[in-house]
């Protein structure tokens, strides 16, 4: 008689306390499952209240990208402002110098006087009058400037006689100083060599 009764299992009273717990979705910690919010982190588990949560997150996560990279870099804070002007030997007419004259830096500048230098006779110099005087160039600016040929300074080499030395080594006889005024009112001033009609170049050769 013994055998045919039927044992009734006893209930676990951990069993249940397992099957009534979950895990929070944000911190993973144990909590009651029908928790509507996190007693640890403080999160909610479900609800308009999460939906809202979990947007305003992603919006700052996104807002803080985009701020990032909005600002200017720091070490844009660290930079010299300042002008800094360039100049290259450009082909002209035969009366004229032309350069080109760029302003890689970050603040306007002002152009001013252009000296010209002639080696073989390194006493003298003479200002070159140009088309750019008193020019404001600013920052990512290129201007042509043009200047008069003056009686210290001889024209320029042209291109086509510096193509017919075939790759010879010709000296750079003559110079142009280009003056310009900084925005904080500093003159200063950016010098290019170039190859000139002048009695050195015509004995050598």
């Amino acid at each position: 008689m013994e055998e045919n009764k039927q044992i009734q299992a006893t209930p676990n009273p951990a069993e249940g306390r397992k099957n009534s717990n979950s895990e929070c979705k944000d911190c993973l910690c144990t909590i009651n499952k029908n928790s509507f919010k996190c007693q640890n982190c403080g999160s909610y588990q479900k609800g308009y209240k999460r939906i809202f949560s979990n947007f305003s997150t992603l919006g700052a996560f996104i807002l803080t990208w985009v701020s990032i990279f909005a600002a200017p870099p720091l070490w844009s804070y660290l930079e010299d402002k300042k002008a800094v002007i360039k100049i290259a030997p450009l082909e002209c007419d035969i009366n004229e110098y032309c350069f080109m004259v760029s302003n890689t830096g970050n603040r306007s500048a002002v152009l001013s006087d252009i000296y010209g230098y002639n080696k073989a006779t390194p006493n003298t110099m003479g200002i070159i009058p140009n088309n750019h005087k008193n020019k404001t160039i600013k920052p990512s600016e290129v201007l042509i400037v043009k200047a008069k040929i003056s009686g210290t300074v001889p024209p320029m080499l042209p291109y086509e006689l510096q193509k017919s030395f075939d790759g010879r080594d010709i000296p750079k006889n003559c110079m142009a100083e280009f003056k310009f005024i900084q925005h904080y009112a500093v003159e200063e001033s950016e010098k290019i060599e170039f190859v000139c009609l002048n009695e050195s170049f015509m004995n050598n050769t």
